[in-house]
């Protein structure tokens, strides 16, 4: 059975985010990487693992997958 690719608040789930951001071929590092100023790999993790948050970074997260802010992170 597939998981579901919402979290119990509604929002995406981090597979979903990571498979997203696999089938545009861009790693959490590369979205790392390309901030101004750069952040690290494991800063971009938490942020997709809702450990942390960033507009930044989730705003960075929502450009590679073309997805609007409120589907990935919003309930």
């Amino acid at each position: 059975m597939l998981r579901q690719t919402l979290n119990k608040k509604g929002n995406m789930n981090a597979e979903k985010i990571n498979e997203l951001l696999k089938e545009k071929g861009v790693t959490q590092a590369d979205v790392a990487d390309n901030l101004t100023p750069p952040v690290r790999q494991s800063a971009v993790n938490q942020v997709i693992h809702k450990k942390q948050t960033s507009r930044r970074i989730q705003d960075a997260i929502c450009e590679v997958i073309e997805k609007p802010f409120e589907e990935v992170w919003v309930n």
